[in-house]
């Protein structure tokens, strides 16, 4: 088992992306029997994907922010540069 544990509760996160990449190309039946192997439950090994996915979004997302901030900082700075922004 990717866990050094048998409680998946207290699976590292890369122990469950393993599970996740591992189980990813499996059909509904293949996955259910990897899972009655390993002792997980078809609904966990589901939930990590949305997890990881989840993980993928905020990613998205946080770039995004990121992007936008910079763009922002870089307008700033542009205009505290010039004398137009300065007041006496």
């Amino acid at each position: 088992m990717p866990g050094k544990t048998p409680i998946t509760e207290q699976w590292s996160a890369d122990a469950k992306l393993a599970v996740v990449i591992k189980t990813a190309p499996m059909s509904e039946s293949e996955l259910s029997q990897y899972c009655r192997e390993k002792g997980l439950y078809v609904e966990q090994v589901k939930d990590w994907k949305k997890q990881c996915l989840g993980g993928f979004q905020s990613s998205y997302e946080q770039a995004q922010t990121a992007k936008k901030q910079a763009t922002s900082d870089n307008a700033e700075i542009k205009c505290l540069k010039s004398t137009a922004c300065f007041t006496l």
